[in-house]
């Protein structure tokens, strides 16, 4: 017989025994959420954009991702990403893909008619995406930001347009640690597009190099190329070809063998080297229509007609250096048009004739309001040589050999104008002549083989053509409004000559 209580212990143990399936799937079941609860929060922290950890180990490995914002949305190819990208986003989306391996595209158009924002960003090493086509690799539309990280682009356009291409009012952004590299044969390396509206594209360069192209940035019409930092170099025909606006910030464009930056637009310097550029007119720029330099260094190019610039349009320097730059005709400045120099320095150009600057043509103008010509050489000229208008308002002509400046008759308006500035200074400037003792801050001698040399009077002895008898004393021009020099630097002086 089985009594109450062990009847009750008997049911309680069947009860538990049909139980324990139920609990232990249960736990289970619990276990397994927890699991893919960890695995989510983890996948979320692993799969920022940026991040140097490794992905976690439950992606295919090798595949591109992306995110839209911090949020991640899958694995693709970089163009299915960007096909994903047109058939998914609304306006002011920003996206970023993340590259981990490289790839061969083909040609991309980014026109989505939307303001959106892609950013480009290769994983832990440089990623390389590569093209070879009749067409841009990237061709960036109005209202497209895209932007480039830590990645190599390589390849060619069949075409004249750029391996990456803006328009209308497309935008570039290069940031840190891009290559954008050619193989020297066709197109540039980035091409901002010409467009008959008031906005064209605009490539904003903080960082990266552009290299072995015919043109390394192409700037069309209505174009705006902005360079911050970052380096232009080895391209086979011009660093920058600019038909739009170059603004030059900071950075580096040297060693293209066609010249530093061919100008027909406007091109600005604010800052930046221009270095080690060969061509036949302008080693370091060619300038057509305006170039104004702020500051920055434009030295050791080598041309034939300008070292530093040619310059065939207008170009006026405020601040910075031209140095070092050689050429046949103008080491430093070889001038057609019109050039003025508010302040900076013209120094150490070597030259045939003309060693600072070559002002040749009845039409050229050169004014020097201030600034510092010196120790300048050539066979004829260091300094300034004139065959057009040369005015003189202000600065130092110093320590070139030989001559400070030589006056031709090649041209039948050439002329010479000597006034005085509207400061507090009584002269309009210095030419020392070849008695003037001491050194300038940059340890260049004072004094010029001779001041001034002129084919006017040709039977007076070149060390006596504007230069007072009184050893040691410098050629100060004129101390009064209006004058010039004169043959022996006391009345009566001339204004034109």
């Amino acid at each position: 017989m089985i009594n109450k209580k062990n009847k009750t212990i008997i049911i309680k143990g069947f009860v538990l025994f049909l139980l324990i399936p139920i609990i232990i799937s249960t736990c289970s079941l619990k276990g397994d959420i927890d699991d893919l609860k960890d695995q989510s929060e983890n996948e979320n922290n692993a799969q920022k954009p940026g991040d140097n950890e490794n992905p976690i180990n439950n992606i295919e490995e090798g595949k591109q991702r992306l995110y839209k914002g911090d949020d991640f949305i899958g694995n693709y190819s970089l163009i299915s990403a960007l096909s994903y990208i047109s058939n998914n986003a609304i306006n002011e989306d920003e996206f970023t893909i993340v590259i981990y391996e490289d790839e061969v595209i083909t040609n991309i158009t980014l026109n989505y008619k939307k303001k959106i924002g892609i950013t480009l960003k290769g994983y832990g090493e440089e990623r390389k995406i590569s093209y070879y086509g009749d067409s841009p690799m990237f061709y960036i539309y109005s209202g497209i930001t895209l932007k480039l990280e830590n990645l190599i682009l390589t390849g060619r356009s069949r075409s004249n347009l750029g391996l990456i291409s803006t328009y209308e009012s497309g935008i570039l952004i290069m940031n840190s640690n891009v290559k954008v590299i050619g193989d020297m044969s066709l197109g540039s390396g980035v091409s901002i597009r010409e467009n008959s509206s008031d906005s064209g594209g605009i490539f904003i360069m903080n960082d990266g190099l552009i290299s072995g192209f015919p043109i390394g940035v192409r700037v069309g019409n209505n174009g705006t190329f902005n360079m911050h930092n970052g380096t232009i170099s080895m391209n086979t025909s011009n660093g920058v070809g600019n038909n739009g606006t170059f603004n030059m910030y900071n950075g580096t464009i040297s060693m293209n063998t066609g010249r530093g930056v061919g100008n027909s637009g406007t091109f600005i310097m604010h800052n930046g080297t221009i270095t080690d550029n060969t061509g036949v007119y302008g080693g370091g720029v060619l300038n057509n229509r305006s170039f104004i330099m702020h500051n920055g260094t434009i030295t050791d190019n080598t041309g034939v007609y300008g070292g530093g610039v040619c310059n065939s349009g207008t170009f006026s320097i405020h601040n910075g250096t031209i140095s070092e730059n050689s050429a046949e005709f103008g080491g430093g400045v070889y001038n057609e048009r019109s050039f003025s120099m508010y302040s900076g320095i013209i120094s150490k150009n070597t030259a045939v004739t003309g060693g600072g600057v070559y002002n040749i043509s009845f039409s050229s103008d050169f004014d020097l309001i201030n600034g510092t010509i010196s120790g300048n050489t050539a066979t004829c000229t260091g300094g300034v040589f004139v065959d057009g208008k040369f005015t003189m308002r202000g600065g130092i002509i110093s320590g070139n050999t030989s001559n400070g400046v030589r006056v031709s008759l090649l041209s039948v308006s050439q002329n010479m104008h000597f006034i005085k500035s509207n400061t507090e200074s009584n002269n309009s400037g210095i030419i020392y002549g070849s008695e003037a003792e001491g050194y300038d801050a940059n340890g260049i001698p004072y004094k010029n083989d001779i001041a001034v040399f002129s084919f006017k009077n040709p039977n007076l002895d070149w060390d006596d053509v504007y230069r007072k008898e009184t050893v040691g004393e410098t050629d100060r021009i004129s101390t009064k409004t209006g004058y010039g020099l004169s043959f022996d630097g006391e009345p009566p002086y001339l204004n034109t000559w």
